[in-house]
């Protein structure tokens, strides 16, 4: 990535104006774990192409990652306002209220990106599931547990989730 990173930096300095050279740099920080750098970049590429969608839901992931939770929402928010149907926003803003405890809300925009995105976020059967049992819905936990396993036969969480099932069988 160091190389990478590098290149980025020059292109930059070559010209400052092009928001795809501070995602793309954003990109590299996020797989680094370098989230304050992240957002930093995302927030000059904003800067430059406001309308470009996945640059808030990005920084919101940034942001998120360092448990500024409300910063994230915004994101999230405002990349819904570009893009109403934008499934990777509903995704962020689900997993935001998750951390914030905010599970009506998480439930909600969990309930619009699924099913019509079920292949692409199969992870969201699990979040939901257990936003469910959050909200005292074990019948519904259980149904989301099981549809995540069959979208994902090998999931690495599989035993873990398994073992859930049937304590909800029982």
């Amino acid at each position: 990535y160091d190389d990478a990173l590098e290149q980025f930096d020059i292109a930059a300095r070559k010209d400052p104006r092009l928001g795809l050279t501070y995602t793309n740099r954003a990109a590299i920080y996020i797989l680094r774990k370098q989230y304050d750098e992240a957002a930093a970049d995302l927030s000059r590429a904003i800067d430059l192409d406001p309308l470009q969608v996945e640059n808030w839901v990005n920084r919101g992931s940034a942001r998120m990652e360092n448990d500024d939770l409300f910063g994230a929402l915004e994101d999230a928010n405002r990349a819904l306002e570009i893009l109403p149907n934008y499934n990777w926003g509903w995704d962020l803003r689900a997993r935001v209220y998750v951390k914030m405890e905010r599970y009506e809300e998480a439930l909600d925009d969990l309930n619009h990106l699924l099913p019509v995105f079920a292949n692409v976020f199969k992870e969201a059967y699990r979040r939901r599931a257990e936003v469910r049992l959050k909200l005292d819905d074990s019948r519904g936990a259980l149904e989301d547990y099981r549809a995540y396993l069959k979208l994902n036969p090998e999931a690495d969480d599989k035993p873990e989730v398994e073992a859930k099932i049937s304590e909800l069988e029982e």
